[in-house]
Formats: structure tokens, C-alpha cells, sequence
């Protein structure tokens, strides 16, 4: 993708270095798979310990909305899910 005329957003997430891991090690193959990818690019980058900056470059809003969105639901699917485990293994102690 050229870097003419394109949208920028910044999505920076902060938690503890664990939920931060998690995250960045489930969403950094997604950046290198992205449809289209003259379209958005996506880059992923850890923030010393606790913190995650994911940033958008779109040619337009409808492919800035669809990949903020892709990456919102893979967030929320990773934080579910370990929430999930941590709560499983309360129980079993």
C-alpha cells in the first residue's frame, strides 16, 4: 500500500504483562494474513511490559472500520478466554 493519502488509528491496550503476551502472541500472525493488504495494513508492536499498540494504515473507512472491528472481536475472544482458564482453575483449587 502507498503511503499517499491513507487513514490512521491507534489502538493501545494496557494489563498486565500476561494478558499483554497473550494478546500479542494470538494477534501478530493475523497482521502477516491480512486480506487485501493493499487495501489496511495492520502493525503490532509491545510496549515495554504491560502495554500493546496496534495501528491501522487504510486506503478508506470501510476497510479502517473492518479490520478495527476483526481485531476488536480477536481482543475480546483472547481476553474471554483466558478470563475462562483463570476461572476453571479457581475452581479446582
Amino acid at each position: 500500500m502507498d503511503d499517499g493519502k491513507c487513514i490512521l488509528a491507534k489502538l493501545t491496550i494496557v494489563g498486565e504483562s500476561k494478558v499483554i503476551d497473550s494478546l500479542y502472541r494470538s494477534l501478530f500472525p493475523e497482521t502477516h494474513s491480512m486480506p487485501r493488504e493493499e487495501r489496511v495494513r495492520v502493525l503490532i508492536n509491545k510496549q515495554q511490559a504491560d502495554g500493546l499498540v496496534i495501528e491501522f494504515k487504510a486506503k478508506d473507512v470501510s476497510a479502517l472500520r473492518a479490520a478495527i472491528n476483526s481485531f476488536l472481536y480477536m481482543i475480546h475472544s483472547c481476553i474471554s478466554t483466558i478470563m475462562n482458564i483463570e476461572t476453571q482453575l479457581r475452581r479446582r483449587t
